[in-house]
């Protein structure tokens, strides 16, 4: 709940509390800023509101703070005017309908179900006028197969499982083509990237600095397995 970053993956298998963290984290900032827009994606609606999907779950812990509930819209509106809702997006091309949206928080239920290119597509609306850093959380099964593994392989040891002096450190990165680059510092990726942290200005025409994004790996339970010693050779 603490850790402030643009990004962060949670893994683990059930009963790590991946959803719990996931509802509570805008919670945080939307009980009390009214220009905090926040939105959870599954794969499918029904997911999300089935027993012990995030809605019906959203439903009881927010309570205490008397949103307004949108059952139609899956909406949250709390008395200050910002909102959660929830959203599918079964298909691939179901992101374009969030194509200029700004967005304060993005959440992603078992992200591992979703495309890579459906995750990093979205990355691009996290920004809006929230007192807060716009930022996205995910959480996500243990699976080998999955185009996951790039972006945590840092965080894991070669029998696959999670390294806890590497979990929830804070790395910086930026993406080239469809690979996630991360060093430790902002600096560093500057040096190895300069072309994607200064960019031109279209107004004044001179390159201006944009930070490179945070990311983090927490994992739920230390006895997850990521994946075999064969294939952390591979990757």
């Amino acid at each position: 709940m603490q850790t402030q970053v643009d990004v962060m993956f949670f893994g683990g298998a059930r009963g790590a509390g991946k959803s719990r963290l996931l509802l509570m984290k805008p919670l945080y900032y939307a009980h009390d800023d009214p220009n905090f827009h926040g939105i959870f994606f599954r794969r499918q609606t029904d997911n999300l509101t089935g027993a012990g999907g995030l809605w019906p779950e959203g439903i009881e812990l927010y309570q205490p703070f008397n949103p307004k509930i949108k059952m139609k819209d899956l909406v949250w509106q709390f008395p200050v005017g910002s909102t959660i809702k929830c959203k599918h997006m079964e298909h691939e091309q179901s992101k374009e309908s969030h194509r200029g949206l700004q967005y304060s928080f993005i959440g992603w239920d078992e992200l591992d179900q979703f495309t890579e290119t459906q995750f990093t597509f979205c990355l691009a609306s996290l920004r809006s006028r929230a007192k807060c850093d716009s930022f996205t959380v995910a959480t996500m099964n243990p699976n080998p197969d999955s185009w996951i593994l790039k972006w945590i392989l840092w965080y894991l040891d070669d029998d696959g499982q999670p390294r806890e002096d590497r979990c929830g450190k804070v790395r910086h990165f930026v993406v080239v083509g469809d690979q996630p680059k991360m060093y430790d510092s902002a600096e560093e990726v500057a040096k190895h990237h300069p072309d994607q942290v200064w960019v031109d200005n279209p107004n004044t025409g001179e390159k201006q600095y944009v930070r490179p994004k945070t990311f983090t790996f927490i994992n739920g339970t230390v006895f997850d397995i990521w994946l075999s010693p064969m294939l952390v050779i591979s990757w």
